[in-house]
């Protein structure tokens, strides 16, 4: 898994542009989960951070998902 941040800056001429960046990006991976932050009196606008995969890239964690082995008892 991996992570990208995004700021969305106030005002309508830099959001539109922002939230562009930030759809095209969205809609190019396989999004795990995504956490925002509320602009604050010291940050530049929204907060935006993205757990994702590539496309095409397999999902889980190599060796943890895998089918475990069989147990065979011996009599």
């Amino acid at each position: 898994m991996q992570c990208r941040h995004f700021t969305i800056r106030p005002g309508p001429e830099h959001a539109r542009e922002d939230e562009a960046r930030l759809n095209a990006f969205l809609s190019s991976v396989h999004v795990h989960s995504v956490q925002v932050s509320l602009p604050t009196a010291q940050s530049a606008g929204w907060s935006v951070l993205v757990f994702y995969e590539a496309r095409g890239a397999r999902f889980g964690r190599p060796g943890l998902d895998a089918t475990p082995p069989l147990r065979y008892q011996v009599a």
